[in-house]
């Protein structure tokens, strides 16, 4: 079985809310997942990872459980770039995925093949030797898709991978993005930026307050709203003009 399904997750921090009986179908292909900052979008994408545990509800990768006792099965099927990513800046574009590669437990034989690969498919091969303090904004994010892909996963989650990026950069990075999709991996591409998901994903999800608000295709959402574009039918949904 491919791609995410969660029924009813409810997460919270302390007493505080964070995901609000969250039920969801990811299929294969890019999907987005669209929400303010607050909406609820990392907590659910790292308890999809099986970072954080289900504290209401279930969620299934690819068929596995995401809790404790298959934890580390999950894992191994999804690749995930936090908003944060970071990486040693003195290190070079091949020994920080060289390195991260290791810290994950991949042999140094499957290292050997896989990093060239994947700084091919993110198109770092020529920044292969370039310390990541020189690398631009949208480098080092591609370099957290490498990473991420290390070792092949058939789900990919990015968390708000153009944040902070030029118009250039982000629609080099969503083109990345649907290839992947397109190669048959499931892709959850989480952002606050409507126009990067209307773009390039054709389901998606809205979370606000924790709390799903709609599921479905950009255009049907657009349809349903009558709105010209995919923010202004977003904005219609936040702020409780159409549900």
């Amino acid at each position: 079985m491919q791609g995410i399904e969660i029924e009813h997750l409810s997460q919270y921090y302390g007493r505080r809310p964070a995901l609000r009986d969250v039920s969801l179908t990811v299929p294969p292909g890019l999907y987005g997942l669209l929400g303010r900052n607050g909406a609820g979008k990392t907590t659910l994408m790292r308890t999809v990872a099986a970072l954080l545990p289900c504290r209401a509800g279930r969620v299934r990768v690819c068929g596995v459980p995401a809790d404790d006792a298959h934890a580390a099965r999950v894992r191994a099927l999804i690749g995930y770039l936090p908003q944060d990513f970071a990486a040693y800046p003195s290190l070079t574009v091949r020994e920080t995925l060289a390195y991260l590669g290791t810290l994950s437990g991949m042999s140094g034989a499957a290292l050997a093949r896989r990093v060239p690969a994947v700084l091919r498919q993110v198109n770092l091969t020529e920044q292969a030797g370039k310390r990541v303090k020189a690398l631009s904004g949208g480098m080092l994010r591609r370099l957290g898709v490498a990473q991420a892909l290390l070792h092949d996963p058939p789900v990919l989650i990015v968390d708000e991978p153009t944040a902070g990026l030029d118009p250039e950069e982000r629609v080099r990075l969503r083109g990345l993005l649907a290839a992947l999709a397109g190669g048959g991996k499931t892709v959850v591409f989480s952002t606050h930026i409507a126009g990067d998901i209307e773009a390039v994903c054709r389901g998606l999800a809205i979370l606000d307050g924790g709390r799903l608000l709609y599921a479905g295709t950009a255009a049907d959402l657009k349809r349903r709203t009558g709105a010209r574009t995919l923010e202004q039918a977003y904005l219609a949904f936040v702020q409780g003009g159409a549900r």
